[in-house]
């Protein structure tokens, strides 16, 4: 009888602690990939744009990159075909992402982001790109380019080597 009790106390106590060390693994799991791949490639309510801009802000200091703010949303058809430009066009995206830190920032109905919009420059209309630098100043605002020369001109301008003049000289970012 005692070894029956026994059993069963003990596949009582396995029940409550197995789920717990599977969700413990699983977070485990979901934290890793985050450090991996930090930064969104979507725009997404869920996310915290402060907290996107801070990690963006640190692996551009780490890699010697600028940021690109690209504030937008999955409701903006121009921000999903400028998604789908950079797809179709890998060139473009390779000299993006060379240079850039991208950062997508939801802003809409599910998360208008205040936090971080209201720090940057106003502006109107979206797709709406904010560069910065490392330290987080911004250095140039704009619509998002609707060309491919315009775009690999603005990409070319705006993502120079870290120590041109241009940078030097710039102003307090924030």
């Amino acid at each position: 009888m005692q070894a029956t009790s026994m059993a069963i106390i003990t596949a009582l106590l396995l029940s409550l602690v197995v789920p717990g060390a599977v969700y413990a693994q699983q977070a485990s799991n979901e934290a890793t990939q985050d450090v991996a791949r930090p930064l969104p490639d979507t725009f997404d309510p869920k996310r915290n744009a402060l907290n996107d801009l801070q990690t963006a802000l640190a692996l551009a200091g780490q890699q010697h990159k600028r940021v690109l703010v690209d504030l937008g949303g999955s409701w903006c058809k121009a921000c999903l075909e400028l998604d789908q430009f950079f797809e179709q066009n890998p060139d473009l995206k390779q000299q993006r992402d060379a240079a850039f830190i991208w950062l997508k920032v939801n802003v809409s109905e599910e998360n208008k982001n205040d936090e971080l919009v209201k720090k940057l420059p106003w502006f109107i209309g979206y797709p709406h790109w904010f560069v910065l630098d490392e330290n987080g100043k911004v250095l140039h605002t704009s619509f998002a380019q609707d060309t491919r020369e315009d775009l690999q001109a603005f990409l070319t301008k705006w993502g120079g080597n870290q120590t041109s003049p241009e940078r030097e000289n710039a102003g307090s970012a924030q």
